[in-house]
């Protein structure tokens, strides 16, 4: 993909390996003794984990981290470990990859003003704002121009790196019901139409995401005490085929809960994220 032509075009030589058993993949960096990795910050958790269990240590000068929000925590543990700069960026497949880049811990993240022009706004009226929605124009797209795109997520106004002549943006949450969780993307809209065929469902299901020794915990909360949680996990492993070896690999925490008193929720379903990102 864009990686690996990033690395053949800087010269060196890419490793597409995939996110599947970090086991495997310590077996090709033992050999092949990288310098650099790039992956999320989910699988590159889990990546570490599983090497400081086999007590091995390779010599990484950066790692670079996207696809999903990044954590201070699960950047203190990472650079800790491998002893290597860790740098998140943040973009879409429709603005042509990441286009954005955290250099420092703490610190916003730093625009490509070359290549877009960026803009906040209040998603209700589309007004300038410091924190709303985050709108993208590009400047230098020929096949696929995009004209003040809502992207989805939500952003404030941070404070740039002086060193840098681009401006910065803080991430927040999404603006609206897309969960980005262990290299996963799920729609509660998806995941809600689809339980309403389940026997004994009671029409609402609540998500909440948190995190717990830098792993998310996503709890599914559904109304309905008759209803098998068995069921609930076979239908979300037919809907994203990845989340089951996302859970086995300890990617994510999965906990469901039916019989959940939802009276007081309005929808049929809601998202509620206690992670907090840089």
């Amino acid at each position: 993909g864009t990686a690996q032509r990033m690395i053949e075009r800087a010269g060196g030589l890419p490793l597409s390996l995939g996110c599947g058993d970090p086991r495997g993949l310590l077996q090709w960096m033992r050999r092949f003794e990288p310098n650099l990795v790039i992956s999320s910050p989910t699988y590159m958790t889990t990546l570490t984990r599983a090497a400081e269990r086999e007590g091995f240590k390779a010599r990484l000068e950066q790692v670079l981290l996207g696809g999903e929000p990044l954590y201070a925590e699960q950047r203190e543990y990472i650079s800790a470990y491998w002893g290597a700069a860790v740098m998140n960026g943040y973009g879409a497949t429709e603005l042509g990859g990441a286009q954005t880049l955290t250099f420092t811990s703490g610190g916003g993240m730093a625009l490509n003003d070359f290549h877009l022009v960026t803009e906040i706004i209040d998603p209700q009226t589309g007004a300038a704002a410091d924190e709303g929605e985050l709108v993208f124009t590009t400047l230098m797209r020929e096949g696929m121009p995009l004209l003040r795109y809502r992207i989805g997520d939500r952003a404030r106004w941070a404070q740039s790196d002086p060193g840098l002549p681009v401006r910065s943006i803080q991430l927040l949450q999404r603006a609206d019901d897309f969960i980005i969780t262990a290299d996963m993307g799920l729609y509660g809209q998806v995941i809600a139409s689809a339980l309403q065929a389940l026997p004994g469902y009671g029409g609402k299901v609540a998500f909440h995401l948190s995190r717990v020794n830098l792993t998310d915990r996503m709890v599914m909360r559904l109304e309905g005490p008759a209803l098998d949680p068995g069921q609930v996990r076979q239908l979300l492993a037919d809907l994203y085929p990845e989340l089951p070896g996302n859970v086995a690999n300890g990617n994510l925490l999965l906990e469901i809960e039916t019989g959940a008193d939802l009276g007081q929720q309005m929808k049929a379903y809601r998202i509620v994220d206690e992670r907090k990102t840089e």
